[in-house]
């Protein structure tokens, strides 16, 4: 495979870009951190999904505390992890309780399930970077027990200042006395860049409002409430067993319920405004507690799922509730519990990860949400986990990336969706090469094959090796272009990129 020197100009120009894509972007959501408990032993390790230097990595390995359904983080403009949190308490990048970040949402709720490392109920904390740039916003939801009727009435925020990570305020009420749902709060980016509009809801009992907060350099602001458009999709039924987000793009919001069907606005980010309304039955979804849904990068489809099936909703048709496309159906694998299927989110990689509903040891990947239909490339447990068990738990990240970046990478592999795991330790040199490639491995790869590939993923030549401190190999027959090197042992799976030169 020869190149043209003006291919090859172009084609080390995309190498380029591959690589330094998202630098001059935010990455506050580039590092996922879930934990299915924070015992010490094997099987209860926590995972780190890292979207990093242009692949995903995996990694686990214990941090002493569970993560579960409240689950949130959040790293700085370079993509390194700063905090997260279990809506318990606020930790560092270190794993542990950040300055002052002890006892998030105190009450007997706190008092009863922290003691094991969760705060229960689903997506309702979420880390917003301060429009002042002094620090970071952690909003939550204290959850309380009144006369046996569990519920929402107190939204707060918690502040954590980058000098330090030190906590400065916490558990500060924003609203408070009013019910609130469980799994609908999210938020995105004002049209200015800066600033933040937070969506929250009062349950039906509690007037059935939608709730618009402003994040500005003036703090947090309740600044409309307003009743909502489906009544139906905030009663106590609805709470914790649905889910809402708005398109990667920030045109759209979503939200859906499997009692009342999916609810779909226009959403202007100057203003906050929700318009064009229209309610969409999905009735190949059967009514189950546990739902997810998600949009694609380009924003056109809409992806839905309950225990047993994933639908993909189109929202450019004319009649979408007609044109509903079954994408796939729960094949019943166990390992070790059911690998049905629960909430979902975007990765920085223009993938949509999907979580099932108790601790198993992988995640779902739709890993062409934009093609319509079965394109879109649905595969059950795609993602292999390492060591741990995902217990229902999928961050909660805003959109991060508006205003003509691009909402993701597409260039980040996750080797050409082969289900592996994936560890950043390969070095590569000299990278550009015009023949010798050396690789380093760490000291546990003993054995292994080395597939080399084409950028377009395809296999040119492969070789088994023994450690012996570093694999030399050749790219002289070989033509000018982009190769990945990827290594696949026992220990390790892990993939690395070079450029051939003539």
């Amino acid at each position: 495979m020869q190149y043209s020197r003006r291919t090859l100009f172009i084609i080390l120009v995309l190498w380029i870009v591959s690589t330094v894509f998202v630098k001059g972007q935010d990455k506050y959501d580039y590092i996922w951190l879930f934990s299915n408990n924070g015992g010490p032993a094997e099987g209860n390790e926590a995972t780190l999904l890292d979207f990093n230097d242009g692949k995903l990595t995996i990694d686990s390995f214990n941090i002493g505390n569970e993560i579960g359904l409240n689950n949130t983080s959040f790293s700085n403009d370079q993509g390194e992890l700063l905090l997260y949190s279990n809506a318990c308490a606020i930790y560092d990048s270190t794993f542990q309780i950040a300055d002052n970040g002890h006892d998030i949402n105190p009450g007997e709720i706190h008092d009863i399930w922290c003691q094991y490392g969760e705060y229960p109920s689903n997506a309702n904390s979420i880390f917003l970077k301060d429009p002042t740039g002094e620090g970071v916003y952690f909003i939550h939801k204290n959850k309380v027990n009144l006369l046996n009727d569990i519920t929402f009435p107190d939204l707060m925020y918690s502040y954590i200042d980058y000098s330090g990570l030190v906590v400065t305020q916490k558990n500060v009420k924003i609203d408070s006395i009013r019910y609130k749902p469980s799994g609908y709060m999210e938020a995105i980016r004002h049209s200015n860049g800066l600033d933040w509009w937070l969506i929250d809801y009062t349950e039906t009992v509690d007037s059935g409002y939608v709730l618009k907060f402003l994040i500005d350099s003036a703090g947090i602001a309740l600044v409309e409430e307003s009743k909502y458009e489906n009544q139906s999709s905030l009663e106590s039924r609805c709470s914790g067993g649905g889910q809402a987000c708005f398109s990667p793009d920030g045109g759209k919001y979503v939200k859906f319920c499997p009692y009342t069907g999916l609810d779909v606005f226009d959403f202007d980010r100057s203003t906050c405004e929700f318009s064009n309304y229209r309610n969409i039955s999905v009735s190949q979804i059967p009514v189950d507690f546990f739902s997810g849904v998600a949009i694609s990068p380009n924003g056109r489809f809409v992806y839905i799922s309950n225990r047993t099936l994933l639908v993909q909703v189109d929202l450019i048709s004319d009649n979408p509730a007609d044109e509903i496309i079954l994408i796939d159906t729960y094949d019943g694998f166990i390992d070790p519990f059911p690998t049905n299927f629960s909430y979902m989110q975007i990765g920085p990689d223009c993938r949509i990860y999907m979580t099932s509903t108790n601790g198993v040891r992988s995640l779902h990947v739709i890993n062409n949400p934009d093609e319509k239909g079965v394109a879109c490339n649905f595969v059950q447990r795609g993602l292999k986990l390492r060591d741990s068990n995902n217990p229902a738990s999928i961050p909660n990240h805003p959109v991060f990336r508006l205003d003509g970046d691009a909402v993701c990478d597409p260039t980040i592999t996750n080797v050409f969706d082969i289900p592996i795991e994936i560890v950043h330790d390969l070095d590569i040199y000299p990278n550009p090469t015009s023949d010798a490639v050396t690789l380093s491995f760490p000291d546990e790869l003993r054995q292994g094959i080395l597939y080399i590939r084409s950028w377009d993923g395809q296999l040119v030549d492969q070789q088994s090796f023994t450690y012996a401190g570093s694999l030399q190999t050749s790219l002289a027959e070989h033509g000018a272009g982009i190769y990945i090197m990827e290594v696949v042992s026992k220990e390790r799976h892990f993939v690395g990129r070079v450029v051939k030169v003539e």
